[in-house]
């Protein structure tokens, strides 16, 4: 028995929309401003493939997207549980995240993460948990037009790293998708300095009206005990808790902080990324 063409079409057609009846029709936009209405059909590895009312299929970059499509993309593909965040309650959190190199392969679920967590917490990127004096490091806030390598005539800016120094440390991937994160996520600063970065971020966060931190770092940087005192009795006089969790169950100065800034702040340490993923 032969079957027409148009009515095989018209099968596969029928089939089609029925593995797609559960995304619904809405209205794209691309970074430049230009807009379609399509149909979600697949998101993987960066890419996004979408179906336009007419059958069409078209192929772009999650970084062409606008950044409100680009956030919804990447709300529908958070993971469930989370697997490497603890819960932490308070009426407002602050986050802090070193992104240096030695623990960039695990940013990017932590991030998603702590947006899972976390409902629209301020992250103060930085690039070292060193306290050495209570000297500040600048907080500058992050501007997705502005994280590139270097300026349009031609100077450095203060992502550079993403570019110039993860990529050294880390897979591509892993680096691509950071690049991502700063480019579209909102409420995001970075810690600009060499001195106490941590200091700095901890400061801006309860300026910010955070009543609870949480420090998400190796802690592998040198920590000066009296300078991390005196922070740790400043936050407490503030009524501002502190938590930290290390990437690594052994964290060289994880006990330092312990003792200086988060049980003075009625704070804790935290169960390591390490001890967190091996869990059943």
């Amino acid at each position: 028995m032969k079957i027409h063409g148009n009515i095989i079409f018209l099968i596969l057609l029928i089939v089609g929309n029925q593995l797609l009846a559960e995304e619904k029709l809405r209205e794209w936009s691309s970074s430049s401003g230009s807009k379609i209405k399509a149909t979600l059909v697949e998101f993987s590895d960066g890419k996004v493939t979408l179906m336009r009312e007419n059958g069409q299929k078209i192929e772009v970059l999650l970084s062409q997207l606008s950044p409100e499509d680009q956030n919804f993309l990447t709300a529908k593909s958070k993971p469930e549980p989370t697997t490497v965040v603890p819960d932490i309650e308070g009426n407002q959190i602050g986050v802090v995240v070193d992104i240096s190199g030695s623990v960039a392969e695990w940013l990017p679920v932590a991030l998603r993460e702590i947006d899972l967590r976390f409902d629209d917490a301020p992250i103060v990127y930085i690039r070292n948990a060193m306290i050495r004096g209570e000297k500040e490091s600048k907080v500058i806030s992050v501007e997705g037009k502005d994280v590139m390598a270097t300026s349009p005539n031609g100077e450095g800016t203060p992502y550079w790293f993403l570019w110039h120094d993860l990529p050294r440390k880390s897979p591509q991937k892993t680096v691509d998708q950071l690049i991502n994160i700063f480019q579209t996520r909102p409420n995001q600063f970075l810690a600009v300095g060499a001195d106490s970065q941590l200091i700095s971020a901890m400061f801006h966060l309860q300026k910010e009206g955070c009543d609870v931190l949480y420090l998400l770092s190796d802690f592998e940087d040198f920590i000066d005990p009296k300078a991390a005192s005196g922070v740790g009795k400043k936050f407490a006089r503030k009524k501002v808790k502190v938590f930290a969790q290390a990437y690594k169950d052994q964290s060289g100065f994880i006990g330092a902080i312990e003792d200086s800034i988060l049980r003075p702040t009625g704070g804790g340490q935290l169960l390591s990324v390490e001890s967190m993923l091996s869990r059943p």
